[in-house]
């Protein structure tokens, strides 16, 4: 793996060329890693639901954030061909005021470094926040950007350990979408079944209630249980089942 201490010097030099070039409001993360394949899926949602990458569960690809680039070959900087590369993962030169969650999940058996870096052209300084991490071997990491186009607010990159519960519940429902058009949910009514019960899940957290959202959930899994083997796929069941049980948890102990 590329020293950090390298790695970030040419991040600097790279930056620098870019921010002298185009001063715009700019968010992009990159890799560093010796040249290979995509060392892991990345994801990335604003505040509004708009969505760019690839969002592993429900195995779909979106392109919807506005000016965003995303996994482009031609933005990668070949510094030297036979060891070294800096890998454009999302660029936006064109960033708006949001907060935007960024999800990678390794697919690769060496670590590697990953960096988000985020700007505003009001700016006088270089840098305006710059985040450095190192993912290891089948790691799955969530950040957070607060990104502001207004100077008089701090931009700020943060590691998430877990999602609002309502967003887990959310990209549930979209999971079993996803199942049934995919056909590894087999019958309708048992995918609208658990997706009402999401549902009203939901809306109790939404009114304050997780008690009452927790007794939806084990209902739910009542329902996945009987369900398995009989119109559930084993891999959906396990997905389901292991992400509900630890918002139970997670609820029970709020």
């Amino acid at each position: 793996m590329i020293p950090k201490k390298l790695y970030f010097v040419v991040l600097f030099v790279f930056s620098l060329f870019h921010l002298t070039s185009y001063a715009k409001n700019y968010i992009y993360i990159t890799i560093a890693k010796d040249i290979g394949d995509m060392p892991a899926e990345f994801f990335i949602e604003d505040q509004y639901g708009r969505k760019t990458g690839y969002d592993k569960p429900i195995r779909k690809f979106y392109s919807e954030i506005p000016n965003a680039l995303y996994d482009q070959n031609e933005l990668s900087d070949d510094l030297d061909s036979l060891w070294f590369r800096v890998t454009y993962i999302f660029q936006n030169w064109e960033a708006y005021t949001s907060d935007y969650l960024i999800t990678v999940t390794t697919r690769e058996e060496t670590p590697y470094d990953l960096c988000i870096e985020a700007g505003r052209k009001e700016d006088p300084s270089l840098f305006r926040v710059i985040y450095q991490d190192t993912i290891k071997p089948d790691e799955k990491k969530m950040y957070k950007l607060a990104y502001s186009t207004d100077p008089s607010i701090p931009l700020r990159v943060e590691e998430v350990e877990s999602l609002p519960a309502i967003t887990v519940i959310e990209q549930m429902i979209a999971y079993i979408r996803t199942a049934f058009s995919e056909g590894r949910i087999f019958s309708k009514g048992i995918a609208n079944s658990l997706i009402v019960k999401l549902e009203t899940a939901r809306k109790h957290l939404e009114k304050g209630k997780p008690k009452q959202a927790v007794n939806v959930l084990n209902a739910f899994l009542n329902e996945l249980e009987a369900q398995h083997e009989k119109h559930i796929a084993g891999e959906v069941y396990a997905f389901l089942k292991e992400n509900v049980t630890a918002l139970i948890t997670r609820l029970g102990s709020s």
